[in-house]
């Protein structure tokens, strides 16, 4: 039985940032439209309107569902570390790609890219076993 990657929803946020980014994107187009309009000869309320209920909240819809999606990523990075460092605990500290994508949902190459990724934070170094195989030992948790 492996681990699966599963990642925190903040569906919640997004559904918000869309809201926002539509309401302010609508407001902003109608009012653009109006502002063309030679009969309207009140164009500076039309620019403070489009200003307040158009351009912030279609950008604060932005800043949201790119903050949203950013934490979305960093949790699943997260977890993902943690499951690997539990995983290597639990090997005596060595991994192998066929092993992580054994017991996750990571294919043969994203498994290697990710231990690979490991060495090049100096979490890990490869070995080559007798076989021929490439392990991933995890340096702390070798026993000397």
């Amino acid at each position: 039985m492996g681990f699966k990657l599963h990642s925190r929803s903040s569906g919640g946020g997004k559904v918000i940032s869309v809201i926002l980014m539509l309401v302010g994107g609508l407001f902003t187009v109608s009012t653009c439209s109006a502002l063309f309009d030679a009969t309207n000869p009140d164009k500076m309320s039309l620019v403070a309107g489009m200003t307040i209920f158009g351009v912030v909240p279609l950008l604060g819809g932005m800043l949201l569902f790119w903050k949203t999606k950013k934490a979305e990523k960093d949790t699943h990075l997260e977890f993902t570390e943690r499951m690997i460092l539990s995983l290597a605990s639990k090997n005596n500290g060595i991994l192998t790609a066929f092993l992580l994508a054994e017991n996750t949902t990571f294919n043969l190459e994203e498994a290697m890219q990710t231990l690979d990724q490991f060495v090049i934070k100096g979490h890990a170094r490869i070995e080559v076993n007798d076989n021929g195989g490439i392990e991933y030992h995890f340096i702390s948790y070798l026993k000397s």
